[in-house]
Order: structure tokens, then C-alpha cells, then sequence
């Protein structure tokens, strides 16, 4: 086993699973195949019922930089993240939060850790990384280290490049790591629904709230890499469609201080004229109108959005909502056929 270094700054890596004998240790070996050696691997199993504590007692035996917290009690989601992150330690420098089906370059931590400690107004560090078969984001000047908090935020909530991704595909520096509140809002979403979902982007605020104070250090390297495969937030996304509700919601609550007023309702309008235009062609599939929870989420949403637009003079996109949901909720009331 290679020894840490002291000298060289700690990354502790979270990694909160469920069900993740599949994956687990291939994430296992990619942290312990880091160049950089001074790392700690915490990873927070949700009762799972398959072999991931097996496998993660294993690396524990092998490594003592591995740690394994187990609960016996299954949470949704968001809460085992929530949980997974306040056993971070405070003696470390830099935290790096992956899934167990994610991936990581020998060289991430190295040359994370490198732009950052180049760029100390820097709370986010991040790089190129790949999804299934794309890399994002767009290539960016090679000759740009320091992107201003402000410049990103405003990127992200106008659909531009988005440097910071998901929390998988960043480092972020200790303390900005909330220290006495959860780091995700873990309340289902849409008010209303019964048994709602995570709400879709809701992993981006956390880094938004970082971006309003700090700035981000870029890697010019691919370092991180996502699977799509066994992705459970992933295939609600895909089942109900939620990622333009949720990219509304987010732009609601996120956009203060970022975009002015005229930037906020173009956006808001053309989102929402998006969104209505997928329940359109959504509500009117016959498939759709017997899918009770497809139109019970987006009912939701859509009540729950259309005052929030009014509330913020996007006037236009709530009318636009308005009209939306008055489709869905006629169409879905038309007689079908019977189920065989």
C-alpha cells in the first residue's frame, strides 16, 4: 500500500450507494489507482441488500483509507447524500463526492488539485468529463484557469456551458462544504404529488450558492466519467419527463443575483414555451392519457409554477404554463380504451 504523503493536500471522497455490487469496485479501485495518494474513501451504504458491503469491507481490509458507514434503514436519494456528506471530516482540504458507477482518471486528483491551488479564490475545481459517449462541456479557451463564480452561475441558469456538471464531476474545497445544514434540498418535488420524485437539477444548487461567493478553477484534461447505465434518478427523468419542470424550478429559485429582470423572463419564457410545448405532444399520445402519474407530476409542477412566474413578472411563461395545463388535465380526462 502506497503511504500518504502529509505534505501534500487531503482529498476525502464520498460515496454515498445503494444496491451497488455491480459497480462498486471498479470506483474503488479508480480512487485507489490515484496518483495523488493522500485521499481517505468514505463510502455510506443505504441498507442495501446485495453484496456492496461485502465488497466495500473488503477494500476496507485491504486499505485503511477506506472507510465504510452502514445504515440499516433505507432513505430515499437525496437523504443518503445528505447523510453520506456530513461524515466528512474537517481535516481535509478538498472533498470529491462520486457514485459508485462513476469513474475517475489517475490523474484527477493531481491535477484538480493543481489548477486550485494555482487559483485560491477558487471553491469549485473542474475539468473536462465525459457522459456516456459525449464530453462536456464545449472546449473552452486552453488558455482559461479562473472562470468568476458569477460567469459560470449565469452559464448554467442560461443554458450555456455548463463547467460544473453534476457533483461526480467537481472537487470542491472543505469549507465549502455546509457545516450545520444538509448540502441537498431532499424534499420531494412537486408539492402535491404523492410520492414524488427528486426533483431534476435539484444537485446544482449546492454549487450555485458556492458560485455567488467563489470562483472556478478548470482543468484542461478530462478527469471524471459518468455512466448512464443503472441510474434510477435517471430513468424517472426519462419516465415522466421532469427535467424541463425541474430546470424551471431551478432558474425560480436560483436566479437572484445572477440575472437581471429582463435576462430572467426571456429565460423563464423560453423554458416554459419549451415545457408546454413537450406536454402538448406528451398529453396528446394516447399512451400518455392513461399514465395517472405522468399527468398527476406535471399537474403538480405546473400548479406549483405558474403563481412562482407570477411571483417573478414572467407573466408571459405562466400563460404559456396556464394553457399547458389546461390541456393536460382535459386530455388526460379523455375516455381510452381499456387496458388488456
Amino acid at each position: 500500500m502506497v503511504e500518504p504523503v502529509p505534505e501534500l493536500p487531503r482529498v476525502v471522497v464520498i460515496t454515498p450507494v445503494f444496491r451497488g455490487e455491480s459497480h462498486l469496485s471498479e470506483c474503488l479501485a479508480a480512487v485507489r489507482g490515484q496518483s495523488h495518494p493522500n485521499w481517505r474513501h468514505i463510502v455510506v451504504d443505504n441498507a442495501s441488500d446485495d453484496d456492496t458491503r461485502v465488497i466495500a469491507a473488503a477494500a476496507c481490509a485491504d486499505d485503511p483509507r477506506v472507510r465504510l458507514v452502514t445504515h440499516e434503514v433505507h432513505v430515499p436519494l437525496l437523504d443518503n447524500w445528505n447523510r453520506a456528506m456530513a461524515e466528512c471530516p474537517t481535516d481535509t482540504e478538498y472533498v470529491m463526492q462520486i457514485g459508485a458507477d462513476d469513474r475517475l482518471s489517475d490523474d484527477c486528483f493531481t491535477r484538480m488539485i493543481d489548477v486550485a491551488e494555482r487559483h485560491p479564490s477558487a471553491q469549485v475545481i473542474a475539468a473536462y468529463r465525459t457522459d456516456g459517449d459525449v464530453t462536456l462541456p464545449e472546449p473552452l479557451d486552453a488558455g482559461i484557469e479562473l472562470i468568476a463564480g458569477r460567469d459560470a452561475a449565469r452559464a448554467i441558469l442560461l443554458g450555456g456551458p455548463d463547467v460544473v456538471g453534476s457533483p461526480s464531476n467537481v472537487m470542491v474545497r472543505r469549507d465549502a462544504i455546509p457545516a450545520r445544514q444538509p448540502m441537498y434540498d431532499a424534499r420531494p418535488w412537486p408539492p402535491g404529488m404523492d410520492a414524488a420524485p427528486s426533483r431534476w437539477a435539484v444537485d446544482k444548487e449546492p454549487f450555485l450558492r458556492m458560485l455567488a461567493q467563489a470562483d472556478v478553477a478548470f482543468s484542461h484534461a478530462v478527469l471524471t466519467h459518468s455512466s448512464r447505465e443503472n441510474r434510477g434518478a435517471t430513468s424517472v427523468t426519462e419516465e415522466l419527463r421532469t427535467h424541463n419542470a425541474g430546470d424551471l424550478e431551478l432558474l425560480v429559485r436560483c436566479a437572484e443575483g445572477f440575472l437581471t429582470g429582463p435576462e430572467l423572463r426571456r429565460r423563464a419564457r423560453a423554458l416554459a414555451l419549451r415545457y408546454a410545448a413537450i406536454i402538448a405532444n406528451q398529453a396528446l399520445r394516447r399512451g400518455r392519457r392513461r399514465d395517472a402519474r405522468f399527468v398527476e407530476y406535471h399537474s403538480c409542477a405546473l400548479a406549483h409554477l405558474i403563481p412562482a412566474l407570477r411571483d417573478i413578472g414572467a407573466s408571459e411563461a405562466a400563460t404559456a404554463l396556464g394553457a399547458a395545463r389546461r390541456m393536460l388535465t382535459s386530455t388526460s380526462a379523455a375516455p381510452s380504451e381499456s387496458i388488456s
